[in-house]
């Protein structure tokens, strides 16, 4: 009976996982759609981590701690490396007029 019980928790918590993760792709998914004729500068691998769009300047906002835990969940680095990895590569980088927003939502 607990093994069921178990198994039932494990699924719904896959479940709710998954809902999560799609909605999150579903909001760069959304923007483009919406915004067909418009080009945008997306960072590769990136993608689950943005969380909306500047309307006025029209560039994606991506989200500080959905980065990290990218890099910390499917690189492998520890949370040191990734907050370097972050500051060194990611936050400095300068792809002209539509580069990426960075927000920073760790609090």
């Amino acid at each position: 009976m607990s093994s069921r019980i178990f198994k039932l928790a494990q699924s719904f918590l896959n479940r709710k996982k998954k809902k999560k993760k799609k909605s999150i792709i579903n909001k760069l998914d959304h923007i483009t759609e919406t915004y067909y004729d418009e080009s945008f500068l997306k960072m590769d691998g990136f993608d689950s981590c943005v969380i909306g769009m500047d309307q006025t300047n029209l560039k994606l906002i991506y989200s500080k701690k959905a980065i990290l835990d990218v890099l910390i969940n499917e690189n492998d680095l520890s949370e040191l490396e990734a907050i370097e990895y972050y500051e060194f590569n990611i936050l400095g980088c300068y792809m002209g007029e539509k580069t990426p927003i960075l927000c920073d939502d760790i609090f």
